[in-house]
């Protein structure tokens, strides 16, 4: 089957957020930067607030607050860029055309990048698939891996991929 699409920035989004909660470790960390540390800066915050309407500052406390707001401003500008930098290294440089080409067969995986690249995995290389409602992803590494959108697959090939990763027996993760 040959599948054949132009990534978009929700497509990212949908990407990022699927790769960061990929495991235990990266779904702690994530919900560290998203949810907690502007709980944490906000909170810092107001006891600054009340330690100096009371007069009992401590001089490791007085530096409390800067940290915790500059690290929720660099979450949030991190969470905002991610996928911008994400589609910025998925093409290599002067490349104009931003479609993306995947083959799936019985015997191997080829992802490719008309004109500039092109890359051949065996079902073997394939260590996990990750799928939610908007995209799937074919990990290589830990860090590498193809991107496949739902909207760029019709039923029978949604159908076929899930088929062949099943037989194939690869480590399936539904998130």
């Amino acid at each position: 089957m040959r599948i054949e699409y132009e990534p978009t920035r929700e497509d990212l989004k949908a990407t990022y957020l699927a790769h960061s909660n990929r495991s235990t470790t990266c779904a702690i960390l994530h919900f560290f930067g998203s949810r907690f540390a502007p709980c944490a800066a906000v909170i810092s915050v107001m006891l600054f607030f009340i330690m100096v309407h009371y007069d009992t500052m401590n001089p490791w406390l007085f530096q409390l607050p800067p940290v915790m707001v500059a690290l929720t401003v660099a979450s949030f500008i991190d969470r905002r860029l991610a996928p911008r930098r994400f589609l910025r290294s998925m093409f290599p440089a002067g490349v104009t055309d931003r479609r993306i080409v995947v083959e799936v067969d019985d015997e191997k995986i080829v992802s490719s990048i008309p004109g500039a690249t092109r890359y051949e995995y065996s079902w073997g290389s394939i260590s996990l698939f990750l799928c939610n409602a908007q995209v799937n992803l074919l990990y290589v590494s830990p860090g590498r891996f193809i991107l496949i959108p739902n909207r760029a697959l019709t039923t029978e090939e949604k159908a076929a991929l899930n088929e062949t990763i099943a037989r194939k027996g690869i480590k399936r993760k539904s998130c």
